[in-house]
C-alpha cells in the first residue's frame, strides 16, 4: 500500500515538473487579477463617500473610533458605519489593545 502511494505521487511530481513555467506564469497572472480586484474594490469603497475616504486616512493603527469620530466631527456611529464598511471591503483591520480597537489601513 505505502509502496503504491510514493509511485502515484512521485508520477504526480514528475508530470509537474515540466510545467512548473506554466504554473508560475498562471500564479502571476492570479496575482495581477488579485491586485486589480483589490484596486476595483478601492476605489469603489472609497470614491463613493468623502466620509469613508476620510475615515481610510485617519486609519493609520494610532486611532480609535471615538479618537477618528472627533476629528470629523461627526458622530461614533457613523463612523463605526463607515469602518465597518471598510472592514468588510477588506481595506481596513482592527487590532485590540485592551478593550480598544484601534483601526489600520491593510492596502
Amino acid at each position: 500500500m505505502e509502496g503504491e502511494a510514493s509511485r502515484k505521487i512521485l508520477q504526480v511530481l514528475t508530470s509537474i515538473d515540466g510545467k512548473l513555467d506554466k504554473l508560475d506564469d498562471l500564479l502571476n497572472v492570479l496575482k495581477m487579477s488579485q491586485k486589480a480586484s483589490i484596486e476595483q474594490t478601492k476605489a469603489a469603497m472609497l470614491g463613493r463617500s468623502k466620509l469613508r475616504r476620510d475615515v481610510y486616512k485617519l486609519c493609520d493603527g494610532r486611532h480609535n473610533v471615538t479618537e477618528i469620530a472627533e476629528a470629523l466631527d461627526k458622530s461614533i456611529s457613523l463612523v463605526s458605519q463607515s469602518i465597518a464598511a471598510l472592514q468588510e471591503a477588506g481595506l481596513v483591520a482592527e487590532e485590540r489593545r485592551g478593550k480598544t480597537r484601534y483601526y489600520e489601513r491593510v492596502v
